[in-house]
């Protein structure tokens, strides 16, 4: 990633809200959740999603580009007395961590050949959560641009027939949700004795 880029996100990262544990529409899934085990939080920003991991019993590691959003998140993990290994990591140049991961989230970043990598991360029984703006959303916002944006059905398709390791759809919705078109998903990897 460029430093400017980087630095575009430290600003943004230092002007917002002190993260809050939130699940997001995981919530409504909790039972489906594991609750113990290593989770993988990829382009976390200032984690709220992997504070909320942290407090459902599962052993995250963060990532992001942005050191300022993980000092935000090592900041609220302390305060709220749960462990996240949170760690700077640029995936345009960086490897990510070994699996095998229990659950892995990557929520509004797009890189080619993240999603295929994360599949190999997963455990057997390991889930997958996906979250993307899709190219609906140009009719009502500029940003985020085109590049950055998934085609109807990208994910499904992925999940169903296009990631490298079997997986089993366990969720799937797109459309507007709120103000903004996006697309989720949640995908458990399939013991390959199966």
């Amino acid at each position: 990633m460029a430093e400017a880029d980087r630095e575009r996100w430290d600003r943004r990262h230092a002007e917002a809200d002190v993260p809050s544990a939130s699940g997001g529409w995981l919530e409504a899934l909790g039972d489906e959740l594991p609750q113990a085990g290593r989770a993988l939080d990829v382009a976390s920003g200032r984690g709220g999603l992997s504070l909320w991991l942290a407090q459902r019993g599962l052993a995250v590691s963060a990532l992001d580009v942005s050191p300022v959003a993980l000092e935000r998140l090592r900041q609220a993990a302390k305060a709220l007395g749960v462990a996240v290994d949170a760690r700077q990591l640029d995936l345009e140049r960086d490897a990510l961590p070994d699996g095998a991961f229990d659950f892995i989230a990557c929520w509004h970043y797009r890189q080619a050949g993240l999603h295929a990598a994360l599949c190999e991360r997963l455990a057997p029984g390991g889930l997958l959560a996906l979250e993307q703006h899709t190219v609906d959303n140009l009719q009502r916002h500029a940003r985020p641009g085109r590049d950055y944006l998934a085609e109807r059905g990208e994910l499904a398709r992925f999940a169903l027939d296009g990631a490298p390791v079997p997986l089993q759809l366990c969720y799937y919705r797109e459309g507007w949700l709120g103000d903004r078109a996006v697309a989720r998903v949640l995908a458990r990897r399939l013991d390959a004795r199966a």
